[in-house]
């Protein structure tokens, strides 16, 4: 609210003598709302009453302006005390990372898994049609009200023949005609409007009966997806529970997915699962030094109106890092194994990497700065709720610099292996392939081998990679990317089908349930020929891309090479009529 609003005036009042015949004094009534405060002001003289009106209004304003820098000042202090607490909370949870996941079960719950909500779609607009509240489905419709019939009984159908009308000849038979053809008119006006009110409400019926059907065409489809989807988790656990290695490796993919970190720790890692040995390896991104929380304290200082941040020592600051490290180490294992329900891990490897900036050169670099490998018997025994974690990580033999924050190199005590036996050696095809090639005719393994090195074209950037999986003829893995790109790369899917045929929706289910297997972040397939209507609706809403025949031409046009597909050419060469 402005100044001037703040304040508010009635007068000038003449105070006259009692005759009635000069004035007094003059006077006005000054209020400030905003100091809650009223005063009367008066003068024999008008221009003085001015003057003083204006020498109050000038004294309130100065006033009112300190009111308000005393206010503001103990908002700022009263924020100063509530950034301290937060951060004082901040700095608890850094040491109280390991206890926070002491009261948490980590097992997976599977059934939450399968949890998904009834399905719903946004209410339709269709006029006369009611939709349910909670699910938008069309439940009923209101048809269109049929038009009155005429009845002649009414007035307006009548002749109106009084006995002087049959004093002229046949003048009471016209009227009677007259009143006959109106009312003649009147009924083919209703038919006509029956009719067409009819055909409205048959219109209506059909509008009504093609949305509802669309509605349950889309939740059969979205149930039926929830079946799909809830039978993978069902194999998952059961693959699981059976000892199955990739099973094993994807459960504690999820299991450390859902470890409920502060915002400042990113949770990232690489897992490798050795059944011979069933031993587990992690390679876990631990926080860099200087991206730790150290605010200790803000105070307002009044007098220079600022804040002022009070930072823990450096030699806190190390500290504080080295707990954190040790306490995310220990975390890991201990989630690990909680949710182990199976006995199917014994052992595990963790080695903490840190991505940081060197300060003696400025050039960042990727250290194994902590590696620990324990057993799950020894591991158990031990009472995380007690533990020292910088001691509890040497009880277990643990290796380390003396000082985390220094990003001092140690060997990790067993490294993961990220070749996977799945991959195959690839092999160069593009370039024999030109405008003469049919590719809907190429054998099946040379074509997933075109489709690897076209993608490790798309995906060239920095650390990418594509490989090849052990044949599929046409079905399973055929290739993985792996794109570090932050935006758009992960872990993706690529299947390619060299197919004469449409492509129906089951290859599209086939890379769905892959993609969630491989728990890649998309697929991508790939045919020769076209898809059906039926794999185009399943695949919408998913991260799944489908490329045909001539996407694929563009595709590989965009990466300077030239090809062609004869689908009918193909099928007489590979006898697939």
């Amino acid at each position: 609210m402005a100044e001037q609003d703040l304040i508010s005036a009635r007068g000038p009042v003449n105070n006259w003598n009692a005759r009635q015949t000069s004035i007094l004094s003059y006077s006005v009534f000054l209020k400030h709302s905003g100091l809650n405060e009223e005063k009367e002001i008066k003068s024999r003289d008008a221009s003085v009453l001015q003057s003083k009106v204006d020498q109050q209004i000038q004294k309130w304003e100065e006033k009112y302006e300190k009111l308000l820098e005393n206010r503001e000042k103990q908002r700022n202090a009263k924020q100063a005390e509530k950034d301290t607490q937060e951060a004082s909370k901040v700095l608890d949870e850094c040491e109280n990372l390991l206890k926070a996941t002491l009261d948490v079960d980590d097992a997976v719950d599977w059934s939450s898994l399968k949890k998904r909500p009834p399905y719903r779609q946004p209410s339709g607009s269709l006029d006369r049609v009611e939709y349910s509240l909670m699910y938008g489905e069309p439940s009923s419709f209101h048809p269109h009200p049929k038009p009155p019939r005429p009845e002649q009984t009414d007035p307006r159908y009548q002749s109106g023949v009084q006995w002087f009308h049959k004093l002229i000849p046949g003048l009471s038979k016209k009227k009677e005609q007259e009143a006959a053809a109106r009312f003649e008119e009147a009924m083919k006006v209703h038919a006509a409007n029956t009719l067409d009110v009819q055909k409205k409400n048959e219109r209506l019926k059909a509008r009504f009966e093609e949305e509802r059907k669309a509605f349950q065409k889309a939740r059969d489809e979205y149930e039926r997806e929830n079946q799909r989807r809830n039978s993978v988790i069902d194999d998952l656990e059961k693959r699981w529970r059976g000892g199955d290695p990739e099973a094993i490796h994807e459960h504690a993919e999820m299991v450390l997915n859902s470890s409920q970190y502060p915002e400042w720790v990113d949770v990232d890692f690489e897992l490798g699962y050795r059944p011979d040995e069933r031993m587990l390896v992690i390679n876990y991104e631990l926080p860099a030094p200087d991206s730790i929380p150290t605010l200790k304290e803000v105070k307002y200082v009044k007098t220079r109106d600022e804040f002022v941040e009070k930072h823990i020592t450096e030699a806190q600051k190390k500290a504080l890092y080295d707990r954190i490290c040790y306490q995310i180490a220990l975390r890991t294992l201990h989630e690990i194994w909680e949710a182990d329900e199976p006995d199917n891990i014994q052992g595990i490897v963790f080695n903490g990497f840190v991505t940081a900036v060197d300060r003696a050169t400025g050039i960042e670099g990727r250290s194994c700065i902590l590696s620990v490998q324990a057993w799950k018997e020894e591991f158990l025994a031990i009472n995380l709720e007690l533990v020292d974690p910088k001691e509890c990580f040497r009880k277990l033999k643990g290796v380390s610099a003396s000082s985390l924050a220094a990003v001092q190199a140690v060997p990790p005590k067993i490294k993961l292996d990220f070749e996977d036996s799945r991959f195959v050696e690839s092999r160069e095809i593009a370039s024999g392939v030109d405008e003469e090639t049919n590719l809907a005719a190429m054998h099946w393994e040379e074509f997933e081998h075109l489709i690897r090195e076209i993608f490790a074209n798309e995906f060239s950037g920095p650390g990418a990679e594509v490989k090849v999986t052990k044949g599929s003829r046409d079905g399973g893995v055929d290739a993985i990317a792996l794109d570090p790109d932050p935006i758009r790369g992960g872990k993706i899917v690529i299947q390619a089908k060299r197919y004469t045929n449409t492509v129906g929706v089951s290859a599209v289910r086939d890379l769905y349930g892959t993609v969630v297997n491989e728990n890649a972040n998309r697929g991508i397939l790939v045919t020769t020929s076209h898809y059906g209507p039926d794999a185009y609706q399943f695949a919408d809403g998913k991260n799944l891309t489908l490329i045909d025949g001539g996407g694929l031409l563009d595709l590989l046009a965009k990466h300077g090479q030239k090809a062609s597909i004869d689908i009918k050419a193909a099928k007489l060469l590979l006898n697939d009529v």
